[in-house]
Order: structure tokens, then C-alpha cells, then sequence
């Protein structure tokens, strides 16, 4: 899995940063950076701008490269999209399932501020409690 590569990089976090490429040696764009978002791309190995748009958070829940997943496994996506509730906006994340049982993720792979690495394979604790969908490239 391309993403654990980037495991204990030297990567900080940014919103709206991280390279458009996926052929690049790390998600990171050329000052050091990446969000969730871009990290997934690269990891997928499908560029951040595609027709249609960026595959942001939300580019990446409505883009048509993607389908919704009844069993999660190693490879697909977990995300929860950008709301607004209350007039706070919650900011989204996407992360990739790097380890399941019996169809249960246990773990995933992301990148993420509060993360000591930034980019690192942990449980789905912020996940928890959050309208979350999962999502497939399609073949």
C-alpha cells in the first residue's frame, strides 16, 4: 500500500496544500506540506485536479471516481464531509482503511494536524460520532 510509504515522513499540515501529482516520492507539495485530502490522491494514485474540479473533501465524496462501499476493507475510504451546524462549519476528513476484521476497519491511515506525524496509521477514534460513508475507486 502506496500509503504506508509516507508513514514517519517529514511532512507538516496545511489545508489546501500537498502535491497535485501523484507521481511525486511523497503527498508533500514543495514547501513540505499536505492535507488529507491531497495525502489520499497521492496514495490512490490519482491526480488532485481532475475535469470537474479539485478532489478536496467534497470532490472527493461526489467525484464519479468513486462508489459507495458496503464492505470496508484494506484500500477504501472512510470519510465524513465539511458541514455546517449551527453556523460553525465542521471541517471534514478522509482517511484510508489500512486494517480490517470481519468487515470492521481497525485501522486507517491519514494525515491529519493533530497527528505528531502528521501523517500516520491510528484507530478510527475521530471518526466516532461522525456521519461517515465509505468510499471505492471504481474499476
Amino acid at each position: 500500500m502506496k500509503a504506508r510509504s509516507a508513514l514517519n515522513q517529514k511532512i507538516k499540515f496545511k489545508f489546501k496544500s500537498g502535491t497535485l501529482s501523484p507521481d511525486t516520492l511523497t503527498p508533500a507539495d514543495s514547501k513540505g506540506f499536505t492535507d488529507c485530502s491531497s495525502f489520499i490522491c497521492w496514495a490512490l494514485n490519482i491526480p488532485k485536479v481532475v475535469p470537474g474540479g479539485i478532489l478536496n473533501i467534497e470532490g472527493i465524496y461526489k467525484s464519479n471516481l468513486f462508489k459507495l462501499s458496503e464492505h470496508p476493507a484494506e484500500g477504501t475510504l472512510i470519510i465524513y464531509p465539511s458541514t455546517v451546524s449551527s453556523g460553525n462549519r465542521v471541517t471534514g476528513h478522509v482517511a484510508i482503511i489500512s486494517k480490517s476484521h470481519g468487515g470492521i476497519p481497525t485501522k486507517i491511515i491519514h494525515a491529519h494536524p493533530d497527528l505528531p506525524n502528521v501523517i500516520e496509521e491510528t484507530g478510527l477514534d475521530m471518526f466516532f460520532g461522525k456521519p461517515s460513508i465509505y468510499l471505492e475507486l471504481k474499476a
